[in-house]
Formats: C-alpha cells, sequence, structure tokens
C-alpha cells in the first residue's frame, strides 16, 4: 500500500480462483487531510491481468 495526498494505491497481484478481501486500517493510511475523500487505487505488479472473463 502507498498513499500520497489522499490518494492510496495498493498493489496485488490477482488470483483466477476464488474471492480476495483486502482490509485497510485508516491510521495506516497517512492522509494529508482526513477529513476528505479518499481515493483507493487498484494496480497489479507488471503484466498481470486483472479481467480472466475469457478463459
Amino acid at each position: 500500500m502507498l498513499t500520497s495526498g489522499n490518494q492510496v494505491v495498493i498493489v496485488a497481484r490477482p488470483q483466477i480462483n476464488g474471492v480476495q478481501a483486502l482490509t485497510v486500517n485508516k491510521v495506516d493510511m497517512k492522509l494529508d487531510n482526513p477529513k476528505e475523500a479518499v481515493l483507493f487505487q487498484l494496480v497489479t505488479p507488471e503484466s498481470d491481468e486483472i479481467d480472466f472473463s475469457l478463459y
């Protein structure tokens, strides 16, 4: 998890089967302004696919 301002970037490798759940502790986010909205972005390591619907 990386933070910049009020943007939180979560880097994760998606799995083909099952369900993944992520929990983030607000204290760990280190936001610039905790009263403002937070933008969450999920990214993957290089060349990982998110959409496996074609398999």
